[in-house]
């Protein structure tokens, strides 16, 4: 007679499989929250921000969003327990600068530290400095072109995986080099005015 030992491999297998199972609706399916990373979540701010329909419980609850998911360090990563992120570090720090935050807030110090040794916003993904420069507070002369005409008339984008929805909107708004300016958009542009909260070096103070 023969007994086979699992090994931890197995058993962490097994009891994956059986918490899965455990959580698998009648119809064969699962329902969960979908959770992401912080970029989204600065996104949200700097979105409605943009187009005027921030309000002060969802700015407040995006920003405790950020600080409850923020490295010990300062900065932010893209996924939990991951590496420092530089853009992902980029937009939590402006999100909060528009959420009221000030640039000499001890909670900031580090992310502004992380962005001048990764070498600056300049060195961060296009998708970043295209939220910047909406918001004038990076130059749209050193954003890379991302032609609308990229974009089909089906709407879809022909960049892979989520980056596609996000290219879709920002490719007219950077083509066109869309401004927030200064009338009626006081909640980004009094705690985020150029040479405040952000230099071509790093985030400044």
């Amino acid at each position: 007679m023969s007994v086979t030992v699992g090994t931890d491999v197995d058993r962490a297998l097994d009891a994956g499989v059986e918490r899965l199972l455990s959580l698998q609706k009648p119809g064969g399916w699962w329902v969960a929250e979908l959770e992401s990373n912080v970029t989204m979540t600065a996104q949200h701010v700097f979105w409605t921000t943009f187009l005027g329909l921030a309000d002060e419980d969802t700015v407040r609850g995006c920003a405790n969003e950020l600080l409850a998911r923020q490295n010990t360090d300062g900065t932010w990563s893209i996924y939990w327990g991951g590496e420092p992120d530089l853009a992902a570090t980029v937009e939590a720090y402006a999100a909060l600068r528009m959420a009221g935050f000030a640039a000499d807030d001890p909670r900031l110090a580090g992310a502004r530290r992380h962005v001048e040794k990764q070498g600056g916003i300049g060195a961060a993904r296009v998708f970043t400095r295209i939220w910047l420069a909406l918001f004038d507070l990076w130059p749209w002369e050193e954003v890379q072109a991302i032609p609308p005409e990229s974009v089909p008339a089906s709407g879809t984008s022909p960049i892979p995986s989520c980056a596609g929805t996000t290219a879709s909107p920002c490719s007219p708004a950077a083509s066109a080099r869309s401004r927030m300016r200064s009338a009626g958009s006081s909640t980004a542009r009094s705690s985020t005015a150029p040479g405040e909260g952000f230099s071509r070096r790093g985030c400044g103070r």
